[in-house]
């Protein structure tokens, strides 16, 4: 049971990471075509006017926000152990078992 949650967590923390970087590149490249107005407009010297509003701050701050839950996810993914500590300690209690030698 472990095993498949450890493999769920790892799985859904990747994909979750992904797609955060795949908007915050996607908002980055948005901001860029804003950015070359602001540019324009410093050049020229005139303002964007007080009606200027940058559509992808708040896209980048979700983006930001899933990425941040995803590895949150893929961390507990990571940490969380393949096995109980019963399973353990009967594997290690079998394997003694078998490396000690029968009495004469």
């Amino acid at each position: 049971m472990l095993k498949f949650a450890k493999r769920l967590l790892l799985i859904v923390g990747a994909i979750i990471v992904i797609g955060a970087a795949v908007l915050v590149v996607y908002h980055f490249w948005l901001s860029s075509i804003s950015l070359n107005a602001m540019i324009q407009a410093a050049l020229t010297g005139k303002s964007l006017g007080a009606s200027y509003y940058n559509p992808t701050r708040n896209g980048i701050l979700i983006a930001v926000a899933a990425a941040l839950a995803g590895g949150i996810v893929l961390g507990i993914g990571i940490g969380v152990p393949s096995e109980t500590f019963k399973q353990r300690q009967a594997e290690v209690a079998k394997k003694a078992a078998a490396d000690t030698p029968a009495a004469p």
